[in-house]
């Protein structure tokens, strides 16, 4: 029997046991040659066995089951078979392995994707193999299986009764609600219980591990979720029989292996088993009810086993099975027996069994060859069934042509069975996309390792306003960010534009009231959408649908973590999609094209290595980013196409600043399928900010840039694609365009109208449009973040209606920068917080290991012969693990310090956005003031007018009081007269006693109406003035309220300086340290030993300080460090080599 040599290295594995201690472990060698089983029997002792079968394809899973049956026990593994080109499945029975098992392709279904638009929640860019299919397997207790297999977003089930074996596989009923759930590269794993409940894990794109539960009728999402897992890493758990005991192991991002436990079904958070390499394959098995746990784990070249129970207590074996080269996949079981089989899937694709009995692992065990040429993006899984005395071990995995095979072996005969297929899985694996051929060319090939990633954030004074603009036969929107990490939304929405005369001559070139219209000025709305960004976001956006509801709208940003995301709105609200890019350039562009409906997406955007990369989402299921070439550093990119997708033309600029041009054309408007050529477009002098670029069919070509001169040119192109340029939309002597303006334009249909826009320095947004081949002439639209007028209402004069309006919006913009500012104390407290929780330990780990290393080197002293050379030997390793540690205190303490800095600026910047308000603050006082002492001017008017209206009122009483008493006298005459002339007086008003008395009463009624006038234009005056006296002390107040935010912010800014210095000062004095550890044992060798013994001690102290660790350095390298010199020149002087060696180096 020829064994595995310890230079053997397999790919994928799986394990199961079975309560007569006989367990087995399916191995696949990585040379896709073999496949082995190791099997321990119930006297635990090992043996090996080779199959004799077709060897799985390389990567690809394999699954094995236990099957209980009234013949015995069955080992079920699923494999792949190239020749089939169908999913295998071979049992081992009685001993031996039956033939492999294969279905026929004709009973293959044919999926259906019920994915709805916007359902998937997207590939992070971190996820380190998007292509994968994960693969889990569950079987019930009325012998129903169902295999999930996860890919490209879904989630797929196929079921089949393993008992009847009547039908053929068939999709489960709730299929849908598995669309779109989890990111591409997500791993499964699964939990089973009674006839018909499961629980699904997986993983989003957010590295979130969530669970779907399956309660034999739906499946729902529970409130389960497991946040800080790496990307992409293994799920694997194990359960008692009726699942009230449950555990997940998972990889978390600091490479540790965990787990979580539930008892019920009530979680308890997530322990630390042990440190493993990042992405290590890993598998967990148990027996015994969870009450003795096996984790499998491949680490430093060999598979470890790990034993445990559901209470914790983990412990090491002490064997290991030799694994030179990574292994791709494993899965384990527990048979009767008990025999623990793990099957491994190793890098040459070839599928290997180990079996063994409890306690004799790495020792006593048999491995076999199961499987070759085992697909390698796909997962392996693995159960077992039991029947009776019998059970079987069902193997799961894909082959090369992508069909997932069930493998079965049954404890009857002890032998495989064929391999059955059970679902084609090419629609889980993504298309792969088109780049272009760069060879020839002067543009960087993608995939240069020797480049660097570009993490630091732009400051504060590179952070132009980021404008995105979109819109439809009807409608504007402008979306712009100015720094202050609020997006905000200019709408403007078709209406009848009243005529006003005196705007159309404030304006100018306005001679009817659809001129007026045309140049979109009156009626511009604000407002803020609702998750902020980074303040170095740019923004990209499109839109789609037409008629009221179905206007969509979708606005891309980058967070503070230099992620992209996507904001969404459905013609009612605005949500947070599942779309999340990461590794992307901090203030990278972005662009992007798509069809009418928005059905097919292509979105461009910088990585951190400085690569121009795509991504692709055909109805918004999005593919991984892919790189098509390197460009500037934060390379503006414009995208356009004419024909609905079908033609594309990209542009941006290369490494050196020359603007360049991507030529796409997709076959049969298939996005998968592109043809791209690099167009001899290669000009100079623009400024690396941002451009945009709009098309209509012809073609017609038009790309907006911004010149060295700061002007905004056109370059435009015809059917002929020659380019012409022209300088025409802005001024540079006016200043109008502002350096590095973000540009945005878009053209509507069916009008053909083009709108540009661009800011100026003084960030205020500026909108030029083009009807009919003829440039308008250019108007503001505002600022959008500082609270002015917009559109019409910045012609002026201002009302006191528009500042009230403005003092309202800046009161709003009060209240943000309030959450913004109690958002950056939070972020200064967790900063702060980080010292004693992060840096804190690793600083005692190296002040303890140095203390060592002191006591080491002090003793030299006295040391000679080979007590010298072992202690210098013992110098040499003590150097080794301490410079370690010092390196990792550097590297700590370089992360939290880069995170300070990024946040010192935003403060900063905070404190400017903080004056700009306080300036605004002041204009709009300035101009109630002049509007105040107007009103003043004419209620003082008013007031003298009152006083002579007073004093003419005086003069009319007294005069009617003397016209009174003479009626009363003329009266009495009358009646005398009247009396003694038998009426005829008062028929001819005879002394014209009765016009006498009417004039009178004509002059009191006069004077009535001049004293109410008066006294009602006074009064107005006085209101009037008190208005505008109640509207300048609420100016007064906010104006307080903003001044008020500055010592705050100079608050954290100061705490925040000194944060950062006194991180760096750690961080210097530990790669000091590391450095002089380095020295001792010749890693800095290419540096002279300038680190003396009283320079070592001094950073030491220093780290001491600044961490407060407990630990202390004392002895002689603290009260007389240059005695040691001699010391430490003799360590590195000295041939005597070390015994560990420093595989990563030294910082």
């Amino acid at each position: 029997m020829n064994y595995p040599t310890s230079s053997q290295s397999f790919s994928s594995m799986a394990a199961v046991v079975w309560p007569e201690d006989d367990l087995r472990v399916y191995m696949q060698t990585s040379d896709n040659s073999d496949m082995w089983a190791y099997k321990r029997s119930s006297d635990w002792r090992f043996d090996f066995d080779r199959f004799d079968m077709t060897v799985p394809p390389p990567n690809t899973d394999i699954a094995a089951v236990v099957q209980n049956t009234s013949k015995g026990y069955l080992i079920n593994l699923y494999s792949v078979n190239v020749e089939k080109t169908q999913i295998q499945q071979r049992v081992l029975t009685a001993g031996s392995w039956r033939q492999d098992n294969f279905l026929t392709d004709a009973t293959l279904p044919t999926i259906a994707s019920n994915q709805a638009p916007g359902n998937a929640l997207i590939f992070t860019g971190s996820f380190p193999n998007p292509r994968k299919i994960g693969l889990a397997a569950a079987v019930w207790s009325n012998g129903v299986c169902s295999v999930y297999c996860s890919g490209n977003g879904h989630i797929r089930e196929v079921s089949r009764n393993l008992v009847t074996q009547v039908d053929s596989w068939s999709y489960g009923l709730q299929q849908c609600a598995l669309d779109g759930i989890c990111a591409p590269g997500s791993n499964l794993c699964c939990v089973f219980w009674d006839d018909s409940n499961a629980a699904l894990y997986y993983q989003t794109a957010d590295s979130v591990i969530h669970e779907m539960q399956y309660n034999g009728r739906t499946w729902s999402v529970s409130t389960f979720t497991q946040s800080g897992a790496m990307p992409g890493t293994t799920l694997a758990v194990v359960q008692s029989h009726n699942a009230d005991r449950v555990m997940i192991f998972y990889q978390n991002n600091d490479n540790f292996i965990c787990c979580r436990r539930a008892t019920n079904w009530v979680w308890e958070p997530a322990v630390h088993i042990c440190l493993a390499r990042s992405l290590a394959p890993f598998t967990v098995t148990t027996w015994s009810d969870t009450t003795d746990i096996h984790l499998f784990l491949q680490n430093n070249y060999t598979i470890q086993n790990f034993s445990g129970s559901f209470n914790g207590n983990w412990v090491k074996d002490q064997y290991s099975i030799p694994a030179a080269d990574p292994l791709i996949n494993m899965t384990a079981l527990s048979c009767p027996g008990p025999r623990i089989k793990l099957y491994v899937q190793r890098n040459d694709n070839s599928l290997l069994e180990f079996s063994y009995a409890p306690g004799a692992f790495a020792r006593d065990m048999s491995a076999c060859i199961v499987a070759t040429a085992m697909l390698p993006n796909c997962g392996l899984s693995a159960l077992l069934r039991n029947f009776g005395n019998d059970y079987s071990i069902h193997v799961y995995y894909g082959n090369f042509h992508h069909i997932l095979q069930d493998r079965v072996w049954v404890s009857q005969t002890s032998q495989w069975q064929p391999d059955s297929p059970i679902v084609d899985v090419t629609d889980l694996i993504p298309r792969a996309l088109s780049v272009p051929k760069l060879i020839g060319t002067d543009l960087a090939v993608p995939g240069d390792t020797k480049l660097t990633s570009q993490l630091s954030n732009p400051p504060s004074t590179q952070r132009p306003m980021a404008i995105a603009a979109t819109g439809w036969s009807d409608s504007i929107r402008v979306y712009t960010q100015s720094g202050d990490g609020f997006i905000r939304e200019a709408s403007y929405d078709s209406h009848t534009t009243p005529w006003d005369q005196d705007l159309a001559i404030r304006l100018g070139n306005i001679f009817s009231q659809a001129d007026l219209e045309l140049r979109h000025i009156h009626g511009w709305q604000r407002s803020t959408l609702p998750k902020p960004c980074a303040p170095w976001s740019t923004l990209c956006c499109l839109s789609w649908g037409e008629v009221g509801s179905t206007q969509n709208v979708s606005v891309f940003s980058q967070t503070r973590d230099n992620v992209l995301q996507e904001m969404r709105y459905d013609g009612q609200n605005w949500t947070l999609t599942g779309f999340i890019q990461s590794d992307v350039m901090p203030g990278t562009a972005m662009a992007e094209v798509h069809n009418d409906n928005a059905s097919g997406v292509l979105f461009f955007f910088q990585d951190s290595y400085g690569f121009l990369c795509y991504r692709l989402a055909i109805d918004w299921v999005w593919e991984p980013a892919v790189r098509i070439c390197q460009a500037a550093t934060v390379t503006p990119i414009a995208a356009t196409t004419w024909s609905n997708g079908a033609d594309v033309r990209l542009y941006f600029q290369d490494k050196t600043n020359h603007v360049r041009e991507f030529c796409i054309t997709f076959r049969n408007g298939d996005l998968y399928d592109g043809d791209w050529v690099l167009g001899d477009l290669k000009m100079t002098g623009f400024l690396p900010g941002s451009m945009s670029a709009i098309s209509w069919p012809g073609p017609q070509i038009r790309v907006y840039m911004q010149a060295t001169d700061n002007s905004v040119r056109e370059m435009s192109c015809g059917r002929d694609f020659v380019y012409k340029f022209y300088q025409f939309v802005s001024n540079p002597e006016r200043n109008e365009a502002g350096k590095n303006t973000a540009i945005a334009a878009f053209r509507s249909t069916p009008w053909g109208f083009i709108s540009l826009y661009w800011a100026g320095s003084d960030k205020v947004l500026r909108q030029r449009g083009m009807y009919h081949n003829q440039w308008l002439t250019a108007d503001l639209i505002g600022d959008l973040s500082s609270c002015g007028p917009l559109g019409a209402a910045l012609v002026g004069p201002f009302t006191l209606t528009q500042l009230g309006a403005q003092r309202d919006c800046l009161s709003s913009n009060i209240t943000d920068l309030g959450a913004q500012n109690g958002t950056l104390a939070e972020f200064c407290q967790k900063m702060s917080d980080r010292l004693p929780t992060e840096l804190k330990p690793l600083a005692e780990a190296a002040v303890g290991g140095i203390q060592t290393l002191a006591n080491s080197v002090e003793q030299l002293t006295t040391a000679s012969g080979t007590t010298f050379d072992q202690r210098v030997k013992d110098c040499h390793d003590q150097s080794v693990t301490v410079a370690k540690q010092f390196k990792d205190l550097y590297n700590k303490a370089h992360t939290i310090l880069a995170n300070a800095t990024n946040l010192a600026t935003d403060i900063t910047y905070q404190q400017s956005t903080i004056g700009l308000k306080n300036d605004r603050v002041k204009e709009l006082l300035a101009i109630s003031k002049v509007m105040r002492e107007g009103e003043e001017k004419v209620v003082q008017m008013k007031q003298d007018e009152v006083t002579a209206n007073q004093s003419h009122i005086d003069k009319l009483q007294t005069a009617k009081k003397d016209a009174e008493e003479k009626r009363d006298d003329t009266e009495k005459l009358r009646i005398i007269r009247d009396v003694l002339t038998l009426g005829l007086g008062e028929a001819g008003d005879w002394g014209s006693l009765n016009d006498a008395m009417k004039y009178a009463d004509q002059l009191i009624g006069y004077a009535d109406t001049a004293i109410k006038a008066s006294t009602e234009a006074k009064d107005e005056a006085q209101a009037a003035v008190d208005a505008l006296n109640a509207e300048l002390t609420q100016y007064t107040q906010l104006k307080s309220d903003l001044e008020g935010f500055d010592p705050v912010l100079q608050s954290q800014l100061t705490s925040m300086t000194a944060l950062a210095t006194q991180i760096h000062e750690l961080e210097n004095h530990a790669f000091d340290v590391g450095l002089a550890l380095g020295s001792l044992v010749g890693k800095s060798s290419v540096l002279p030993v300038l680190h003396t013994a009283q320079q070592l001690a001094t950073s030491v102290l220093a780290i001491e300080t600044v961490a407060k660790t407990d630990n202390r350095l004392s002895g002689v390298f603290v009260d007389n460090p240059d005695t040691m010199d001699a010391s430490l020149q003799a360590i590195a002087n000295s041939p005597v080599q070390t015994s560990e060696t420093d595989d990563e180096g030294l910082v």
